[in-house]
C-alpha cells in the first residue's frame, strides 16, 4: 500500500504506426446505357445490338471473362423530342 507521501508510478508504452497495402482489385462494376435512334424500330434494335456486341468484344479482349459480363435489358419505343435528340430526326430509339 502507498503511504501518503508516496506518488504512484505509472508505466506506459505508446505505439503508433501507419501501414499502406496496395492490392489489385478483384472486381469492377460498370454500368452504362447504349441509346440508338432510327426511323424503324427493327433498325434501332439491330444497331443497338451491334454496339452492345462491340462493347462485349472489347471487354473480352481486355481479359474480362464472358461469364462475368451481363446485359440488363433492351427497350424499344417511340422517340419524342427531348434534350438528347432535339431535332427529333429519328422516330424510334433503342435503349
Amino acid at each position: 500500500f502507498l503511504q501518503s507521501n508516496e506518488c504512484p508510478i505509472f508505466y506506459s508504452i505508446t505505439v503508433s504506426g501507419k501501414s499502406t497495402i496496395y492490392v489489385t482489385p478483384e472486381e469492377a462494376l460498370l454500368s452504362f446505357s447504349i441509346i440508338t435512334y432510327h426511323d424503324q424500330p427493327s433498325e434501332a434494335r439491330t444497331e443497338n445490338n451491334q454496339i452492345s456486341r462491340n462493347v462485349i468484344n472489347f471487354l473480352i479482349n481486355q481479359s474480362v471473362k464472358e461469364k462475368h459480363i451481363q446485359t440488363q435489358h433492351i427497350q424499344i419505343g417511340k422517340n419524342y423530342k427531348h434534350e438528347r435528340n432535339p431535332n427529333n430526326e429519328k422516330k424510334y430509339q433503342a435503349t
